[in-house]
């Protein structure tokens, strides 16, 4: 700015010089030359005015992402995210006073910040399957969600339907895995029985169970396995009958 004044001033001298130091078009020059500094340095000072407050509002919003960072981290530390929503708050006076904001539009950014960080502090909690934290976290900020308060809700129970009907299937798959195990321990421990006698054991067993669908279930395990037992039974006397009507055709000829 000295270096630019400096030369603006040599500048004018030596104009004013060639033109005569008195006369008419060195006056008109002067004149002239009075606006275009004027000018000049209204736009050096706006400029200088702009800048200064862009960085100013940049510290700003760094400074409210932090503040809502931290309080992202624990969302269940009520202590931690008050003062973080008092930072954000007072950081939004802060900008107001320098960017001319009037209180209407300055409570409107600050309620766009605290929708945001309450809401995303909600749907972390949805993804993380934290439904208790995702349930209290709304209860607690939902005035200040306004109409996005819905559609978490709206997401806490579509995932909570997801859980349950993940976890009855988890539970039916770990129910049918006992069963069969339970049903091959009984042939484990009824292998060396006659079949009639086998059966009836096995059938006897499965009368002890209480669950209709489980005793289902297992009844089928057995039956399939004594049909395969009987198959296999029914082929070994096949094979025999024939391997001695073989024997006695064979010594017949002899």
């Amino acid at each position: 700015e000295a270096q630019l004044g400096r030369w603006r001033t040599g500048a004018r001298q030596r104009f004013a010089e060639e033109l005569g130091t008195n006369s008419v078009a060195s006056l008109m020059f002067g004149r002239a030359a009075d606006r275009q500094d004027a000018e000049t340095d209204a736009w050096a000072i706006g400029k200088v005015d702009r800048e200064r407050t862009a960085y100013a509002n940049g510290v700003d919003e760094a400074a409210i992402i932090n503040a809502t960072n931290k309080a992202m981290q624990n969302p269940m530390d009520h202590a931690a995210v008050g003062e973080a929503v008092g930072t954000i708050r007072a950081t939004y006076e802060s900008m107001a006073r320098r960017n001319g904001w009037d209180a209407s539009y300055r409570d409107a950014k600050f309620g766009e910040a605290r929708q945001k960080m309450f809401g995303e502090m909600i749907t972390n909690a949805i993804q993380a399957e934290d439904l208790g934290t995702a349930r209290s976290l709304l209860k607690i900020h939902g005035a200040d969600l306004g109409g996005l308060k819905g559609t978490l809700e709206a997401r806490i129970q579509a995932k909570g339907r997801e859980l349950a009907s993940r976890a009855r299937a988890e539970a039916e798959r770990a129910r049918a895995e006992a069963a069969t195990n339970m049903v091959g321990q009984w042939l484990v421990e009824t292998k060396g029985l006659a079949p009639e006698e086998r059966a009836a054991e096995l059938y006897s067993r499965l009368d002890g169970i209480a669950d209709m669908k489980e005793r289902a279930q297992m009844a089928g395990l057995v039956n399939s396995e004594l049909a395969f037992e009987k198959r296999r039974d029914d082929a070994k006397t096949a094979a025999a009958v024939s391997q001695f009507a073989a024997t006695v055709k064979a010594e017949g000829l002899a």
